[in-house]
């Protein structure tokens, strides 16, 4: 579509336009795929983009206009990048091999994979592992030609018969040492297959050059140095040992069991005058040394000696000594036999031994054979060295090629004297050659299949998501979230699509790395540059599947790669990090320590479409802001004990320099020492500690920060938080957790982590976690949590940080700039979504009809106070729109708290605002608000400086906003009080207000008590016993505090409601009684009697639809508060015929449910046509409770 510019004007703004399907796509499908076109808001001076339309697929290139130039210079290295993937047109097929050499494919191969056979070419640099230090500006950009050789018939021309020669790199590369003497394997940890591209060169075929020297050489050469290896890949030691794989090196035979091993290498003109040298290297984990004896061909060598462990200290986190030999010797026949003998030593309760490889390095004939092979002679290496090399049983049909570079392969030009071919070549540097037997056996590569055009060169996004195709559905709808809310462009690629232009389509990691480098480089200013990078997949150690771990895996497809450590024995230097992929400079790479982050970077750890769309679904809900409320004023702060108190230091050091700089917050807290530790068959436990957690995540956190001991399933030895409670949990407000511990997120482990369990928990857990996937250190992660606290609650430029923002700029900061720990600290989240902070500003202005002023007042028991405030915008004006409510929260002052120094530990003494005076609710009218309270009776009476904590919430828009208040002391009794010795009014109900006890009732009903007192009620729990007190079944066990879940009425303080789910209850009656206090101490109780009948169904009614320009919007009413269920939304033609449906869980607080939509789409993402269609929404809870409530609706014409 020339001529064609890639923008749009839509309501005067100026949007370009961004395909993220870099798909084919059937012309008929064109129309009801336009949803994937993201609309982005650019400025007049953007670089314009276009979609078009070519050979039956969408293409997106950047206009002819654009200021991006055709190539890129990177600003250290010389990196130059191309302005499209070759890609982008064309018809493709991927070819692969399993080993390095040369190959063919015939002219019939090309006709029938249907390459035009004058132009074809093969593109590509195969399978060798990419550098990973940038600093060596060794990488090929996008997918080169190479070179090839084209062996026709006597008449000339490439036809019927032929074929063609090219040469391939496979996963395993060799390199000398610094003195030649010997050359060693890097293997390719990634990909056991090497890939190529087949298509066509509009110049024709890239022929191979011919090389012809006519230097002097000083030696002759008619020997070579071949390689062998044996090398299995079967098992990881750190898994075997203590289920804890790590790192990318992967083991072989065991030793232990079987101790003694042989391996033979039969080379039949193996060189017996001249010397061999063999590489072997094993591990073992044992309390004490071990030996591996070795003889090669009889004769007992050095031993292979792996150091003892402390076995017995299960703080002890290596999982294998290493040894290795490098052994010189020469060959008496054509078989090196390797006899390895294991002597176990030491006690271990788990002993291991395992081979690692065995590489040799052999002298062999320089001979033209049947099949082609490799050959080097690192001996002949030297300044100024030129040699004739000299090959035997040669002939005409004899070709030998200079393959060092794999994509410049060239013909050696020689002379042939009978049957020995002879050639020149400078050996200043070591060289790789390959012979060819024109009339031997040739391998060809295998046909892969054909590849989509795709070109990820032409675009500059704000933010990369890397999605299996499979969870492609759940990113588009992510991106297009972004997209909308934020005016991010969104680039969706598949992991393969990434591969085929950065890697040469073999998997590696770095491939990741170098496309984001490709944006990073590109572009001009900073507001050109990538913000985020997310890895929507899961990921393992062993990335390509193949140990013992993960062979037989379900994880084995819908997969991300993982950046693994090279250490793989050590498991505190032993790393998994996502960091790798954002180090984007020149000098980057060599040392990850010391590399600084460019971008921001999260992963969602999911493996199956269920998982996506609950982890999507999670995110979009808390984009959207559908759970306003107080809970956004709430953080939480947990620590570990023991240790000298380590880590309730740490912790008590970040929240009180929370509460201080950030005093709009509240903070909670949680010390493992300060509450009563019980023995039980699991060990000691703290429930009082657990429960606490659990009620104040039911109530709502914005932050969750924990220090202290942990593992993959549980923190701390007293299991405050264990997998299975978070596997359990139903919190509807998710907060963001921090998880300062070992080992908490290891996403790459064969079995889902305690943190993933967290994530993926689709009734609750976590919205996302900053937290670790390996073993770590407290003193360095506190102080990479106070840089975290330092980015989370700061502003740049006026801005909240993203997740991705804080965590790359907690990275970045130069405290962190050499320590090693921070890389297995990782983003489990969305990097480009912000934390649900209230961002107006809430200022009390009176207080009892008075201005406030510096001076501290003094609230007295039972006196009524009365507050007035007003609400501003992010900007500062006074917000005179804002209409809604205010959440005020009513602190006690502080009270010392000391730990109870259990098992030995020291006491630890801090400060805590542990008691709510009242927490209430009530309106704000244009921007303005008036509240009033009654202080309880059971206030501390120390005349220091208390708290009011101030939330509110706009009903017409998703502003919010927070303050606070602590200008008052308490302490002193009002004097004119009006005595009361009456208690509160109290009446109860399970499920919704209609019930009666006639009613039965599910397994776990919702109470819900309605309390009032006309002098106010008592919800501080400071007296004893003075709490909102449920008991069930007169049972000690089932007495339940809740005094938390208060919740007061609009514009009242002294009426409000309890709302609590019960514990699941067994069949049949059961007995409850309720206590509440007022403001005077004064008590009430009521008792209540019901029938538990199991599987109950669920009472729906009132089912609403609401049209909103191209959208149906559903609610209705449920007597399911509190509780999880499983909403299914299906739309049905007046006909039966099913158009739509679409199934969710959700936790409603109340009777109404949340919100559901309908896009008036069929499930194709086709609009439906104008009719009357039926709304069926089906109910169903945990139980298997189900109901059933439909309305009609009238779509118009679309």
């Amino acid at each position: 579509m020339p001529g064609l510019e890639g923008e749009v004007t839509y309501e005067n703004a100026l949007f370009s336009v961004l395909a993220i399907i870099p798909f084919p796509m059937p012309k008929r499908l064109l129309a009801c795929c336009l949803f994937v076109l993201l609309l982005i808001p650019v400025s007049q001076a953007a670089a314009p983009r276009v979609i078009e339309w070519e050979a039956g697929k969408w293409r997106t290139a950047l206009n002819a206009a654009s200021t991006i130039p055709q190539t890129f210079p990177s600003l250290k290295a010389g990196q130059t990048y191309a302005s499209q993937s070759v890609l982008a047109t064309g018809k493709w097929r991927k070819l692969s091999v399993t080993q390095s050499g040369i190959y063919r494919l015939t002219y019939e191969d090309i006709v029938k994979l249907g390459v035009n056979p004058a132009k074809v070419q093969v593109y590509g640099y195969g399978g060798k592992l990419l550098s990973e230090d940038f600093s060596k500006g060794d990488y090929m950009d996008d997918l080169p030609p190479v070179p090839l050789w084209k062996v026709t018939g006597s008449d000339g021309v490439f036809n019927s018969g032929d074929y063609l020669l090219f040469y391939a790199q496979g996963p395993v590369s060799w390199s000398p040492n610094s003195n030649y003497s010997l050359l060693t394997r890097t293997r390719n940890h990634y990909s056991d297959k090497a890939y190529y591209f087949l298509g066509e060169r509009a110049e024709g075929s890239l022929q191979a050059q011919r090389t012809n020297t006519t230097l002097t050489p000083n030696r002759t050469v008619s020997t070579y140095t071949d390689l062998l290896l044996h090398e299995k890949e079967l098992i990881n030691m750190g898994e075997l040992v203590k289920n804890s794989g790590t790192g990318r090196e992967l083991y072989g035979e065991d030793l232990y069991t079987n101790p003694r091993q042989s391996f033979s290498f039969t080379v039949d003109d193996i060189d017996t005058t001249a010397l061999s040298t063999l590489l072997i290297e094993a591990a073992a984990y044992n309390s004490a040394t071990s030996y591996a004896n070795v003889h090669v061909n009889g004769v007992r060598m050095s031993p292979l000696s792996m150091a003892g462990l402390n076995t017995a200290n299960s703080q002890n986190y290596t999982y294998g000594s290493s040894s290795s030999r490098t052994i010189t010797f020469r060959p008496t026949s054509p078989t090196v036999k390797v006899d390895v003998e294991y002597m176990p030593y030491g006690n271990a309760s788990t002993p291991r031994a395992y081979l690692n490889f065995i590489q040799l390095n052999l002298r062999r004939p320089l001979k033209a054979t049947n099949t082609p092979y490799t050959f080097r002679d690192p001996g002949s290496v030297e300044v100024g060295g030129v040699a004739t090399f000299q090959l035997a049983q040669a002939s005409s049909n004899t070709l030998v090629f200079d393959v060092t570079d794999p994509v410049g392969m060239t013909l050696m030009e020689g002379n042939l004297e009978g049957s020995t071919f002879r050639f020149v070549a400078s050996t200043a540097t070591l060289r790789e050659y390959a012979c060819v037997n024109l009339d031997g056996n040739i391998p060809k590569p295998a046909i892969e299949g054909s590849v989509p055009n795709q070109n990820i060169h032409t675009h500059q996004p704000d933010m990369v998501i890397i999605v299996p195709p499979a969870f492609r559905e759940q990113a588009l709808r992510l991106a297009q979230a972004h997209t909308d809310m934020d005016g991010l462009s969104v680039l969706l690629v598949t992991p393969e699509q990434v591969y085929n232009e950065f890697s040469s389509g073999t998997p590696d990691a770095t491939a990741y790395r170098r496309m984001m480098k490709l944006f990073y480089d590109r572009a001009t200013n900073e507001a050109e540059l990538p913000d985020y990078l997310l890895l929507f997949g899961g990921g393992v150690y062993d990335n390509r599947m193949v140990s013992s771990a993960f062979a037989n895996s379900s994880l084995k497809s819908n997969r991300l790669l993982t950046y693994q450590s090279v250490e793989s024995l050590d498991g505190t230097l032993s790393f998994v990090t996502d960091d790798y992929f954002g180090f984007l400079d020149d000098n980057e790479g060599a040392n990850l320590a010391t590399a600084r982050l460019d971008i921001g970077i999260g992963r969602f750890p999911v493996h199956t479409v269920q998982q996506a769309k609950d982890v999507v679904d999670k995110t979009l809900n808390y984009m959207k802001n559908k759970r306003k409320g107080p809970w956004k004023n709430r953080l939480l702060y947990l620590a570990d004990d023991g240790d000298g108190n380590t880590h309730t230091s740490q912790a008590e050091s970040l929240a009180s320099s929370v509460e201080i700089i950030f005093p709009q917050f509240m903070v909670n807290r949680i010390y493992v020492d300060a509450y009563k530790k019980i023995s039980q068959a699991s060990g000691l436990t703290i429930p009082d500690g657990s429960n606490h957690f659990l009620e104040l995540l039911d109530m709502g956190l914005l932050m969750v920060n924990y220090t202290g001991h942990g593992s993959t399933t549980e923190w701390a030895e007293e299991k405050i938080l264990t997998q299975r409670m978070a596997k359990e949990m139903v919190n509807s407000c998710l907060p963001l957790w921090v998880t300062a511990t070992c080992d908490f997120t290891r996403y790459d482990a064969p079995d889902e982590s305690g943190g993933e369990t967290v994530f993926l928990n689709p009734m609750g857990g976590a919205i996302a976690l900053f937290t670790t996937t390996r073993i770590v250190y407290s003193s360095n992660n506190f102080v990479l949590n106070q840089r975290f606290t330092d980015n989370i609650f700061s502003r740049r430029n006026g801005k909240r940080n993203t997740l991705g923002e804080i965590m790359y700029l907690t990275k970045r900061s130069d405290v962190m700039r050499n320590d090693r720990n921070k890389l297995s600290f990782a983003l489990i989240g969305d990097p480009a979504m912000k934390l649900a902070y209230p961002e107006y500003a809430v200022k009390v202005t009176h207080v009892n009809g008075k201005p406030v002023s510096t001076a501290i007042d003094t609230f007295q028991a039972l006196q009524t106070v009365t507050v007035e405030g007003e609400v501003y915008a992010e900007d500062g004006r006074f917000a005179e729109t804002f209409n809604g409510l205010v959440h005020p929260t009513v602190l006690d002052a502080p009270t010392q708290v000391k730990t109870l120094g259990s098992n030995g530990a020291d006491i630890f003494t801090y400060y805590d605002r542990t008691k709510v005076l009242f927490s209430g609710k009530d309106s704000v009218v244009n921007g303005r608000f008036r509240f009033s309270f009654v202080v309880p009776k059971d206030i501390q009476y120390s005349y220091k400086q208390g708290r009011i904590n101030l939330y509110v919430c706009d009903n017409a828009s998703l502003n919010e906003g927070h303050g606070y208040f602590d200008q008052f002391a308490l302490g002193g009794t009002y004097a004119q009080v009006t005595p009361d010795t009456t208690g509160p009014s109290i009446r109860l109900f399970l499920n919704d207000t209609t019930w009666t006890p006639k009613q039965a009732v599910n397994e776990r009903p919702t109470l819900i008590a309605k309390v009032s007192d006309e002098g106010g009620l008592n919800t501080s729990g400071h007296g004893i016993g003075h709490d909102f007190q449920l008991i069930i079944d007169e049972d000690p066990q089932q007495v339940y505090s809740l005094n938390s879940y208060y919740t007061a009425d609009v514009g009242s303080y002294n009426a409000g409601s309890v709302q609590f789910v019960l514990p699941t209850l067994t069949p049949g009656r059961h007995h409850l009684s309720f206590r509440a206090w007022d403001v005077q101490n004064n008590a009430s109780i009521q008792h209540l009697t019901f029938t538990v009948k199991p599987g109950e169904d669920p009472m729906l009614s009132n089912l609403v639809a609401v049209r909103q320009a191209d959208r149906y919007l559903f609610r209705f009413n449920h007597n399911r508060p509190d509780v999880p269920v499983t909403v299914k939304m299906t739309v049905l033609s007046l006909m039966g015929q099913r158009c739509w449906e679409e199934s969710t869980t959700m936790q409603a607080g109340q009777w109404q449910s949340d919100v559901l939509e309908w896009n008036l789409s069929d499930t194709k993402g086709r609009k439906v046509p104008g009719g009357v269609y039926l709304c069926r929404v089906q109910v169903t809870d945990a139980t298997g409770g189900e109901s059933m409530i439909a309305e009609k609706i009238q779509v118009l014409p679309q």
